[in-house]
């Protein structure tokens, strides 16, 4: 008797569907290089106003990371 004969056709398939969605879940889990570097700048951000001009410093950074 063939090993293969006792798998079931649609178990190979379940398996193949799983690792696709694996592999997608993963990969959109991580961060972009410019969702890092803007990350990074967070603490240029001033939560104690509500004054735009007070957060000039955090949006320049993020307009750089953006450029590069």
């Amino acid at each position: 008797m063939n090993i293969s004969s006792l798998i079931h056709p649609k178990s190979s398939l379940i398996t193949g569907v799983c690792i696709v969605l694996v592999a997608i879940s993963i990969t959109a889990c991580s961060k972009t290089e410019e969702e890092l570097c803007i990350d990074k700048q967070s603490h240029l951000w001033d939560n104690k106003t509500n004054d735009k001009s007070a957060n000039k410093a955090y949006w320049d950074a993020v307009a750089k990371c953006k450029k590069d």
